[in-house]
C-alpha cells in the first residue's frame, strides 16, 4: 500500500513516500537525506518493483567544487505551461513527443541566473499514458521518467530539473498519448550571493500532519471541500 525512504542506520519513520493503493505503476519525488556510508533505506509494505532515478545531491558549501554549489531559492508559485490554453510557446497546442519549454520567458519571475528549477508536472491524459520526462534543453532523453499515468487519470509529481540550452528544459511525453500538460515553478537554484537564497539542512523524516488523527492544530478534523487551513510548521 506504500513505500517508504529514509536514511540507512535511522529508525524507520512514520512517514510514507509513496502510496498505491490500487497496485498501479507510480512515481513520487522526494529528497532524502544520506544515511551511513551514504546509503538510504527502502521499505515497502508489499511486493514491488522499484526504480529510483537521481538528480541531484546535497553536500556541505564547503565540499563543492568550485563555483558549482547552487542555493534553494523559493518563488511564489506560478504556471509556467499550460497546454489548454491558447496555442504558443507556454501554452497549447497538447503534444506527444518532445517539446522545448523556455522556462524565463515565462511571467514567473525566474532569475536569469537559475541553474536548475523546482517544479511540479500534471498531466491531463484521455487515455494511458506511460510517462513524460522532463530534462535539460540540449541533452539527450534520459532513461528516466517524471511521472506516470498508465490509467489514464490526472497525475501530478514534483520534479527538480536542471536549466539547459538558455535555461530551457524539454519535456517529452511517450507516444501513446496526446496529454495536456501543466507546469508550475516554486523555486530556482542559482549561485548564492543574491537576496532570498536558503541551504538545505536534512532531517529525518517525520509527519507532521495527519488529518486522520483526533483532532488538533496537527490532526482532524478532515478538510472539506474548498477549505483552507493554515499549519504552524513546527520549527
Amino acid at each position: 500500500a506504500y513505500l517508504t525512504t529514509y536514511p540507512a542506520g535511522s529508525a524507520r519513520p512514520n512517514a510514507s513516500t509513496l502510496n498505491s493503493l490500487d497496485a498501479r505503476i507510480k512515481a513520487n519525488a522526494a529528497i532524502v537525506p544520506a544515511g551511513i556510508d551514504g546509503r538510504v533505506n527502502i521499505f515497502s509494505t508489499h511486493n514491488t518493483d522499484v526504480v529510483i532515478d537521481t538528480n541531484g545531491y546535497f553536500i556541505e558549501p564547503e565540499l563543492a567544487p568550485a563555483g558549482q554549489g547552487l542555493v534553494f531559492y523559493p518563488l511564489t508559485p506560478c504556471r509556467i505551461l499550460d497546454t489548454r490554453s491558447p496555442a504558443g510557446p507556454l501554452g497549447g497546442p497538447a503534444f506527444r513527443g518532445a517539446r522545448t519549454i523556455p522556462v524565463r520567458a515565462s511571467n514567473c519571475g525566474v532569475p536569469a541566473t537559475a541553474r536548475a528549477y523546482s517544479l511540479n508536472a500534471t498531466v491531463v491524459p484521455d487515455g494511458p499514458l506511460s510517462f513524460i520526462t522532463l530534462y535539460p534543453t540540449g541533452q539527450l532523453l534520459p532513461e528516466v521518467s517524471t511521472l506516470n499515468a498508465l490509467t489514464g487519470t490526472i497525475t501530478a509529481n514534483a520534479a527538480i530539473v536542471p536549466a539547459g540550452t538558455n535555461g530551457a528544459i524539454d519535456l517529452y511525453a511517450s507516444l501513446d498519448n496526446v496529454p495536456q500538460t501543466i507546469l508550475d515553478i516554486t523555486a530556482s537554484f542559482a549561485p548564492p550571493g543574491a537576496a532570498g537564497g536558503l541551504r538545505f539542512f536534512p532531517i529525518t523524516p517525520c509527519r507532521i500532519l495527519d488529518t486522520r488523527d483526533p483532532v488538533g492544530p496537527f490532526g482532524g478534523p478532515i478538510m472539506g471541500a474548498l477549505e483552507t487551513r493554515e499549519f504552524a510548521v513546527p520549527q
